[in-house]
């Protein structure tokens, strides 16, 4: 079966690179769109906008042994060890343990987290005798 993990990436349209990798490694989710968000190191309260593009990989085996997702992960690799690219993309992969978490580049400036939360089952009322 193999170890599975979630990955989600968001960044800017200029990282064609990136998103070229992304795209061949067939997600499950992709959309382009623009990013609103309040830039709080300026003085003006306007929201900027970013040109950007999403990216969901559900229950994948993400090694990086594998040409694809090598592909993904060395154009990551690239942007974050660039001081001045590596704040234009955010990537969060979880696997099955429950601390296997990986953050890379700077996925809080585009609104992203993770979340946890527990699933419950619904149960059938039980009838009255």
């Amino acid at each position: 079966m193999g170890y599975r993990s979630y990955v989600y990436v968001i960044t800017d349209i200029e990282n064609k690179a990136l998103i070229a990798a992304l795209k061949a490694a067939t997600p499950d989710e992709e959309e382009e769109g623009i990013f609103r968000f309040h830039n709080l190191t300026t003085s003006t309260p306007k929201p900027t906008m970013r040109e950007v593009m999403l990216f969901e990989f559900h229950d994948v085996k993400w090694y990086e042994s594998y040409a694809d997702v090598g592909a993904v992960m060395s154009e990551i690799n690239k942007l974050e060890s660039d001081e001045t690219k590596c704040d234009s993309f955010g990537y969060i992969e979880v696997g099955e343990e429950i601390d296997d978490i990986t953050h890379l580049g700077c996925p809080w400036e585009f609104d992203m987290y993770l979340n946890r939360s527990v699933d419950m089952p619904h149960l059938d009322r039980k009838e009255e005798e």
